[in-house]
């Protein structure tokens, strides 16, 4: 069963593409800067995703969703990651954004590890180290308990939220020139992988990404590429404008930005596309 969330939801699908059923609506809560779901992560028969101000838990068996975390503060905007049974995370705005937070996904009280010097702008875990950015300043890295704080790549104001540590590299894009790159942990070995990127994820040993186009001052991705982690060598997989939401599976999930509730999928060999939202 692939999960992954779309414009504002959170759904899951059967492989063979039936089944799509929706996990959470949303839309359907309060009003909230940064509506949609985001940042989910499966944990064994839970998923866990934030909406705004609210980090959940649901259990895929029976759908019950617990809250555990809720910002009083409704432009809290929560970025996390997850390591074993804690959720790490940090508010991008609002509640939570004078520090990196560590909570039990069983339900615990928040306890501040990391203190922040600036803006909050993403998170990853690798190799039991938090990577995390400071928009005023660049990427940083610490351990799980907030020991060896060090700032590992200088890149004051330039550095998007999204970036990802994986397999020994720290993948991230630049907002100045739209550049995706590539270092090692510790910063060095700096390579660009791709001229004008719009957005990227990773699935298994496959860089995801669209390119980036500018029109009238609106920015939006057009085309899905796919490049193996080993090989800068790309392939189109789509043709036509899209938004990446997530993959699972042998699958991309994407929409094309004039329709941005209507979700397809495709696979990573450019095969198989298909319609979703008509089997709502």
């Amino acid at each position: 069963m692939d999960i992954f969330a779309e414009f504002v939801d959170i759904s899951r699908i059967n492989s063979s593409g039936s089944n799509y059923e929706r996990l959470f609506a949303a839309g359907l809560g309060v009003p909230l800067r940064g509506a949609g779901a985001h940042s989910l992560t499966q944990c064994g028969n839970y998923i866990v995703f934030a909406q705004g101000a609210y980090i959940y838990k649901m259990d895929l068996s029976t759908l019950k969703t617990d809250t555990l975390i809720n910002g009083k503060d409704e432009n809290t905007y929560i970025e996390f990651a997850v390591k074993d049974d804690y959720i790490y995370f940090s508010g991008n705005e609002g509640d939570f954004t004078d520090g990196i937070y560590k909570i039990s996904i069983n339900g615990s009280q928040p306890v501040k590890i990391v203190e922040n010097d600036g803006r909050f702008c993403g998170i990853s875990i690798y190799n039991d180290r938090i990577f995390y950015n400071i928009s005023e300043k660049g990427l940083y890295r610490v351990n799980l308990d907030g020991s060896n704080k060090k700032l590992i790549l200088e890149l004051e104001n330039v550095l998007w939220g999204e970036f990802i540590v994986s397999d020994g590299y720290i993948y991230y894009l630049r907002r100045d020139d739209y550049s995706f790159l590539r270092a090692d942990v510790d910063g060095n070995n700096v390579t660009k992988l791709v001229d004008m990127c719009k957005a990227f994820i990773i699935r298994g040993e496959c860089l995801i990404y669209t390119k980036l186009s500018i029109e009238n001052n609106y920015y939006y991705g057009t085309a899905i590429y796919v490049m193996p982690k080993d090989n800068i060598e790309a392939q189109k997989i789509y043709e036509g404008d899209a938004e990446i939401w997530g993959s699972c599976g042998n699958w991309v999930y994407f929409t094309k930005p004039s329709r941005l509730n209507n979700m397809l999928r495709i696979r990573l060999d450019g095969s198989g596309e298909m319609a979703l939202n008509n089997q709502l």
